[in-house]
């Protein structure tokens, strides 16, 4: 994996419409040469969480991914399941929804096509008493969408307290 674009580390613009947050980057995919891109998130908050959507249009005419990434923190990770399943270090699925769940919450999201799912836990090297241990920081959700000139999605994200 590389980063073919300047979308990682340059600032995207950033407006209100109605009752829409936009973020909007023109840039552009280095391979051979510069291909002009632009990338569009639009966020709306709704009254079951957060719907959202993503364009990316690019003048390039051969197939690359786009990686969209969400990174959580949570405070019981062995209690945490994922798609009612226990979590691991590292799971995949193939599905357009990811459930995660506690005795306390649901957070579903909904990413609208089917498509790869990739969930792993973040951790960290530390020394104590007893040796080296690991702590689990956070998980990391990755959804990788395969496309060729232009890619659209919409989904929703929808927090409910049990």
């Amino acid at each position: 994996y590389r980063e073919l674009g300047d979308f990682a580390n340059q600032p995207f613009d950033m407006r209100l419409d109605r009752d829409s947050l936009i973020f909007i980057r023109n840039g552009g995919l280095y391979l051979d040469k510069r291909y002009s891109t632009e990338v569009k998130k639009r966020f709306n908050l709704s009254d079951e969480g957060l719907d959202f959507s993503i364009s990316v249009d690019t003048e390039y005419d051969r197939e690359v991914y786009y990686l969209s990434e969400l990174n959580l923190h949570f405070f019981d990770y062995e209690g945490l399941r994922v798609n009612k399943k226990k979590l691991k270090n590292i799971d995949i699925f193939r599905s357009k929804t990811l459930e995660l769940s506690t005795e306390l919450f649901s957070l579903k999201i909904d990413i609208g096509v089917k498509s790869d799912i990739l969930i792993y836990k973040v951790n960290t090297v530390h020394q104590s008493e007893q040796g080296v241990d690991f702590t689990t920081q956070g998980i990391a959700i990755v959804f990788p969408f395969r496309f060729r000139g232009s890619l659209k999605i919409k989904g929703s994200i929808e927090l409910k307290g049990k």
